[in-house]
């Protein structure tokens, strides 16, 4: 007889995580290390010769990618000194990391990604909007290229463009005309395709999108057609728990309603519908960069002379610091852009002089943005220029400072995530495009006087930025419920001091945006929607009849609105007799198990052992063999290795071997990475 060993991890399934913390696999510390490790100088690439490493770093990230996989990590490892890059580098393999030697510039032992393009890399522009000339950037490749590209080069077909099995107007289930879906529900039914489209399954990943409707704009307060787009401005990404037919199961509720269609209202001049959808999703997983400095110059092109000091109307004509403008579009190439990807991370990372925005995401859920640096941008005007988080789902974004850039933006149906602790010289923008459900707590906001428009005049900027529909064409207004707590929003002052707004800032009070305790509400004064942001309408009496649109509640929540950490305590089982089941919904998303904690609760108990046996759900006998697993002991942890034969409901029987009674409780939820098992 031995004792049982204090914890035990029995592993269960991705449902039991439903509603999990934000961040990379539902809260989880990214990995330090991979599996296998590649030294990069052993494949061509070496530092501070002189020579472009474009070719050799690609062909690098290629031949990893067909070495890993959910068991095994491999870890790319740059050379200490100057790596230099023309052209961006796409990444499209899971389960690596990007690795260098250190990322502050004031280190002798460093990596520097030195992205240096020539006039081949430029982009052209789009000048039909003499306003507003953009770089010419085509639709599948919005929103565009950057120096690390994280995103499925997999097409469609073979006579589609690269970049398009994921975004192409074949792609997607149309939701069901009778049961389109309903905020709340975790149950979503489609149309089988007619196109070809590969079933969706348990474990996969699907992207929800809503189709905009008249009635949707309007209630967000934007009156003018003109700029009504058929698209799915509402959108939400998430892990099949269950299929049933045409109906999916999602692993956490809709945010929003789905509408069938738009009923061919938003275009008069279309003759078909536009249609809400559901789409798998081929994600790229499980990428990590750390220890790298990223930086961007432009001396081989035709904006050498510009330069990344502070700009000065006489004394420094060709600086782009603080001015926000975008004096060399052609190269608005970006630091890191994840797109249609899970679990990424970044940690100790500086992006610095991006061509455009320095941290880009476009479709990403459960990822870690941490540790970070990202500071300036040679283009930071009309919309260039930001830490852009777009459409990016319960990720977390912590402990980074951001340094002359434009915005830290969180938009296009971003939801889920939470922002804290950050130390952030730009304004927290909720830019609008019905970003909803996150939490921005303990962040320092502070505005330079000098971060100021292209006009030149010298007015500090306020620190918070929330859209109204009116004012957002683009993307229509902010969503509901985005919490502020404990940040603290400053303005520099012509003299350089520091002055707190006196706005959305009192300790331990959370405010709730664009929320009325219960749904959605436009920021309104004496009863109508506020027109635009300003100075002037950044108050805080929303939550003061006749205004609305603000509520406080006391403290701050450690999740997002509707999001919840694993439990700490999930079930607890006091049982007399030796044997009992506990019923768990068998899911395993995305190749990876979850494990559970089992608190022995008997001071005293002895067992020669602890086994379980796994058996329908349904009250029917248990499975043919009973699949019973001895546990395997490592110190003082215990571990049951088999678990999962198909996607169905099934419970888990445990058992002590020499039917002794015993006492336990069922506690946090951690994940483990590993191979599913049939």
């Amino acid at each position: 007889m031995k004792y049982l060993p204090a914890k035990i991890l029995l592993i269960l399934t991705a449902h039991s995580l439903a509603q999990a913390a934000p961040g990379y696999y539902q809260g989880r510390t990214h990995p330090n290390a991979g599996d296998q490790l590649l030294d990069a100088s052993a494949y061509g690439i070496i530092a501070d010769d002189g020579q472009d490493d474009t070719q050799a770093l690609q062909a690098l990230l290629d031949y990893a990618a067909t070495l890993s996989g959910p068991k095994h990590r491999v870890e790319i490892v740059l050379p200490a000194g100057e790596v230099l890059l023309s052209n961006e580098i796409n990444i499209d393999g899971s389960h690596l990391i990007i690795t260098g030697r250190g990322a502050d510039p004031s280190q002798s032992r460093h990596t520097l990604i030195h992205f240096r393009p020539t006039t081949a890399q430029a982009y052209k522009i789009n000048n039909d909007n003499i306003d507003k000339p953009e770089p010419d950037i085509d639709g599948p490749n919005w929103p565009g290229k950057a120096i690390f590209h994280v995103e499925s080069r997999q097409a469609f077909s073979a006579s589609q463009p690269p970049r398009s099995i994921n975004w192409h107007w074949l792609s997607g289930f149309q939701v069901d005309e009778q049961q389109p879906g309903v905020i709340g529900s975790r149950d979503i039914h489609f149309t089988p395709s007619q196109n070809g489209e590969p079933p969706i399954n348990v474990g996969a990943t699907v992207l929800v999108g809503a189709t905009n409707t008249v009635d949707f704009y309007r209630f967000m307060g934007l009156t003018d057609r003109s700029h009504y787009k058929r698209q799915h401005l509402r959108s939400q990404m998430f892990t099949v728990s269950a299929v049933n037919g045409s109906r999916l199961t999602l692993d956490q509720p809709l945010e929003f309603d789905v509408p069938y269609s738009d009923q061919n209202q938003l275009v008069a001049a279309k003759k078909d519908p536009y249609y809400s959808t559901v789409m798998h999703v081929t994600a790229v997983q499980d990428v990590g960069f750390r220890n790298l400095w990223i930086k961007t110059s432009l001396d081989r092109t035709e904006y050498a002379q510009l330069n990344a000091r502070a700009y000065h109307p006489t004394t420094n004509t060709q600086g782009v610091g603080y001015y926000l403008h975008s004096p060399a579009l052609q190269y608005a190439y970006h630091g890191i852009l994840f797109k249609f990807v899970t679990n990424a991370w970044i940690d100790n990372v500086r992006i610095e002089m991006a061509g455009s925005h320095a941290l880009v995401t476009e479709f990403a859920r459960h990822c870690t943005f941490e540790n970070s640096v990202f500071q300036g941008a040679w283009n930071k005007g009309d919309g260039q220029g930001y830490v852009r988080l777009s459409k990016l789902y319960d990720s977390l974004f912590q402990n980074n400072r951001l340094i002359d850039l434009r915005h830290l933006s969180l938009q296009w149906s971003a939801s889920g995530n939470v922002i804290r602790n950050n130390d952030i010289e730009a304004d927290l923008n909720l830019h609008g495009g019905w970003e909803r459900n996150n939490l921005l707590v303990d962040n320092k906001i502070s505005i330079p006087y000098e971060l100021y428009d292209k006009s030149g005049q010298r007015t500090s900027k306020f620190p918070l930025w929330w859209s109204p529909g009116a004012k957002a064409t683009w993307a229509g207004a902010s969503g509901p419920n985005n919490v502020l707590c404990n940040n603290h929003f400053l303005q520099q002052t012509p003299t350089g001091l520091y002055q707190p707004s006196g706005h959305y800032d009192t300790p331990n009070l959370s405010y709730h945006l664009a929320w009325d305790g219960q749904t959605w509400q436009h920021l309104s004064q004496q009863g109508n929607m506020i027109q635009d942001w300003s100075q002037a309408t950044a108050l805080e009496n929303y939550t003061q009849s006749p205004n609305a649109g603000v509520i406080t509640t006391a403290g701050c929540p450690e999740n997002p609105p509707g999001r919840t950490a694993a439990a700490n305590v999930l079930a607890t089982c006091a049982r007399a007799d030796a044997q009992f089941t506990l019923s768990l919904p068998c899911v395993n998303a995305e190749g990876h198990y979850y494990q559970a904690q089992l608190q022995q609760t008997s001071a005293n108990l002895s067992l020669d052992t602890l086994r379980w046996q796994v058996m329908p759900d349904i009250g029917e006998q248990a499975i043919e063999d009973n699949r019973y697993c001895s546990l395997l002991t490592t110190n003082s942890d215990v571990i049951m290795p088999c678990l999962l034969f198909d996607e169905q409901p099934y419970q888990v029987g445990l058992k002590a071997a020499n039917d002794e009674p015993f006492t336990w409780t069922l506690e946090t939820l951690v994940t483990h990475s590993g191979m599913k098992i049939k």
